[in-house]
């Protein structure tokens, strides 16, 4: 039932009533923990069941100096039969070491946003290619993603890396690419936002998809225009000619 878990550093800045925290399954959570998605301490999904040891001279900081003062939980659940009565005890245990290391490690996660509006692969392709980019400004690295629809579910494809380094830096946390809604109008001649993409989804579901069609797909990622999420903060990146599909 437990698809993934995440547990998130908030952000210094976030201030709570420790006698009253935000807890269980609300949708006005939300605005309340912003400033706890800015930054990952961890995550783990299904199948995730490797021990990752740190090296000798580095580990993850807590308390002390460290300015992050609260971290939040948020466990993912697929039940689509909504089955009732169903009990769940995942969770996390940290074993705080005596000795200080040298250095800190840090958490980045590169790659798509988890929306159909990221990643959208038509079915039965042997091999499609999606990019995900991010400055050299913020990262001094460029990655590409190799490889379903993108989403939460157990069924939906989730694509991106969460890559554990040290020494560890200030606001270097995220960078996710989506497909700008720019390029989905030109393909679909649909107007789109963010935060409301599902006519969208339920146009890509409608199409009948041949081998030309998966083709015409392939070349519409390869030059769709994208918007970057560094962190909180999204910014837009490559401009290009995304013709509608078809043509």
């Amino acid at each position: 039932m437990v698809h993934h878990l995440v547990f998130f550093a908030c952000n210094p800045t976030a201030k709570f009533d420790d006698n009253n925290l935000p807890y269980g399954v609300r949708d006005d959570h939300y605005q309340e923990l912003s400033a706890c998605f800015t930054g990952t301490s961890t995550i783990l999904a299904v199948g995730g069941e490797t021990l990752v040891e740190f090296p000798e001279e580095a580990g993850y900081p807590v308390g002390g100096d460290f300015a992050t003062k609260y971290y939040m939980l948020e466990i993912h659940y697929n039940n689509p039969k909504l089955t009732p009565n169903r009990r769940d005890n995942t969770g996390i245990r940290f074993y705080i070491g005596k000795q200080l290391r040298q250095y800190d490690i840090g958490y980045m996660s590169f790659g798509t946003v988890v929306s159909a509006l990221a990643l959208a692969i038509p079915p039965k392709v042997e091999r499609f290619i999606v990019d995900s980019y991010c400055p050299s400004g913020f990262s001094k690295m460029y990655i590409l993603i190799d490889h379903c629809q993108g989403g939460e579910r157990t069924t939906d494809e989730m694509c991106f890396h969460q890559l554990t380094y040290y020494p560890r830096q200030d606001n270097l946390n995220a960078c996710f690419t989506l497909n700008h809604p720019d390029a989905w109008h030109a393909i679909s001649n649909l107007a789109l936002t963010i935060s409301n993409y599902t006519e969208t989804v339920d146009w890509i579901n409608k199409i009948e998809w041949t081998p030309t069609l998966a083709a015409q797909w392939q070349e519409f990622y390869n030059h769709a225009s994208r918007l970057i999420r560094r962190n909180c903060i999204w910014e837009p990146t490559i401009k290009t000619d995304s013709r509608r599909i078809g043509q």
